[in-house]
C-alpha cells in the first residue's frame, strides 16, 4: 500500500480432485477412462483482506496436472 500501511489478510486455499482420478487420488477413475494415470486438480485460493472499513477478496483458481 502507498504510504508504507501493513495489511493482514487471510489465504484459505482448496483442491478439489477430477473426478477422472484414480481412487486413491480422490477420484473414480479406471485404467479405461484415464490411460494416462493424468492427475488433475482444481486448486483455489482466495485473501481476503480488510482497508479501514471495507473488506476486500481476491480469488484466482487453477488446474494442475500431474
Amino acid at each position: 500500500m502507498p504510504g508504507g500501511t501493513v495489511l493482514a489478510g487471510n489465504v484459505v486455499r482448496t483442491r478439489i480432485p477430477d473426478t477422472g482420478n484414480y481412487p486413491i487420488d480422490g477420484g473414480s477413475g479406471t485404467v479405461t477412462t484415464n490411460p494416462a494415470a493424468m492427475k488433475v486438480w482444481k486448486a483455489q485460493s482466495v485473501l481476503t483482506y480488510t482497508v479501514g472499513t471495507k473488506t476486500y477478496a481476491k480469488s484466482r483458481t487453477v488446474l494442475r496436472s500431474q
